[in-house]
């Protein structure tokens, strides 16, 4: 029951993540609403939006290991409530804001809601409670669908629900917010054995430099990174090219979103099933890695339209071998009282390459393709780091787990 009610948590956290995240650009660009000055310049107006898509997973990267430690000492169900809270009241001060037309008051909104996204790390340290060797990487593709549904979802609902008034996707981002919090109710608690640490203002800065000293798992942190970056980049400013290329208009790249997210979800939480039970977490991260990164180097040169599509929901599908294969095996290779440290760890390590992308997304205006170079780039890099992690002279002769004796 906790695990089905944690996965419901991500995704009604990730619906009204993606209700919100269509409605920033138009807050910031639409002359209509008077946001900001009709003097004030596009670059000006740029640098603005991208500090209101940013906020939000800054926030996300100092507080993750800050929960997910948190969960580690007095158990899961506190920090998730108490971080729902932390979510209601930015969602409510982001209808004041759209109410007064502040952006400042937007702003304070949008990093209390991403001090309270952090609270993914918790939820992974909850299914990782709830999991056994065998069912771990199931439940963490399980993660990957929720998140990646509600996200998908959320981006055309968004569209629909702007069409009535800038308000109504913030009021329904509360609403899921609010349901959400009254799950917790029924939530029992998967942390039987918490462990009592002392947890300091700057636990995130000193669980960050703790996790890169763990020889275990650093270089999957390195991983994470660089394929987060690339995926980011390509689903935040990939839109650019499709624009400017395919004269793409606003309810095509919600399609894109849709079929993004749909596929994404559908292979994380049911394609994957099938291969999981006979490859290696290791080898499912690496060929996912590999044929993203071989995918994405291949737009930019496709003949048509017609030949987008096919690639596009290709990578959705393979992409989603990835976050579930790198959180098995740090979930495995971590003790069992610092599962949400270091699963927060992992979601800091994330957000953070959010960040990054988003403040290099200025190549893009400049050259549309490289959104699919850079992120092609990344994947094949991350693909690399994997053999060697592995011991690179067995890593293709263990590629199966042995099969079960009747």
């Amino acid at each position: 029951m906790s695990r089905i009610i944690a996965l419901l948590i991500v995704f009604l956290d990730n619906l009204g993540i993606g209700l919100v995240f269509t409605m920033l650009p138009p807050l910031v660009y639409d002359p209509s609403f008077t946001f900001l000055f009709l003097e004030v310049s596009t670059t000006m107006r740029s640098i603005l939006l991208g500090l209101l898509l940013a906020i939000m997973p800054l926030g996300q990267f100092i507080t993750a290991p800050i929960w997910g430690s948190i969960s580690d000492n007095i158990g899961r169900k506190k920090p998730l409530t108490i971080s729902l809270c932390c979510a209601t009241i930015g969602y409510c001060i982001s209808l004041l804001a759209i109410s007064s037309r502040n952006l400042d008051i937007l702003l304070l909104s949008r990093a209390i809601v991403g001090i309270s996204a952090g609270n993914m790390s918790t939820v992974q340290a909850v299914l990782a409670d709830v999991s056994t060797d065998k069912t771990r990487i199931t439940n963490f593709g399980f993660f990957s669908m929720a998140l990646g549904g509600g996200f998908a979802i959320g981006p055309f609902f968004g569209a629909l629900l702007s069409s009535q008034g800038h308000y109504f996707p913030f009021l329904f981002g509360l609403g899921f917010t609010v349901t959400a919090l009254i799950l917790m109710f029924f939530f029992k608690e998967t942390n039987l054995a918490p462990t009592a640490k002392k947890i300091q203002l700057n636990q995130s800065f000193l669980t960050f430099q703790k996790a890169f000293y763990m020889k275990k798992i650093r270089p999957l942190f390195l991983c994470s990174f660089i394929h987060n970056f690339g995926w980011s980049f390509f689903y935040g400013l990939s839109p650019i090219y499709l624009v400017s290329e395919y004269g793409f208009r606003p309810m095509h790249l919600t399609i894109f979103y849709g079929v993004v997210g749909a596929m994404y979800a559908f292979s994380a939480g049911v394609l994957i099933r099938a291969f999981t039970k006979r490859i290696k977490a290791s080898v499912l991260l690496f060929l996912g890695l590999g044929l993203t990164g071989t995918s994405f180097l291949l737009i930019p040169i496709l003949p048509s339209i017609y030949v987008l599509w096919p690639l596009i929901i290709f990578v959705s599908y393979v992409v989603a071998f990835v976050a579930p294969s790198y959180t098995t095996i740090i979930s495995d290779k971590s003790s069992p009282e610092m599962q949400g440290e270091i699963l927060g760890v992992l979601s800091s390590v994330n957000a953070l390459a959010l960040v990054c992308s988003l403040f290099c997304g200025s190549l893009v205006g400049t050259y549309p393709t490289s959104a699919f170079w850079v992120a092609g780039i990344c994947n094949l890099l991350a693909a690399a780091i994997i053999p060697l992690f592995f011991a690179s002279k067995d890593f293709f002769k263990k590629m199966f787990h042995p099969r079960q004796k009747a």
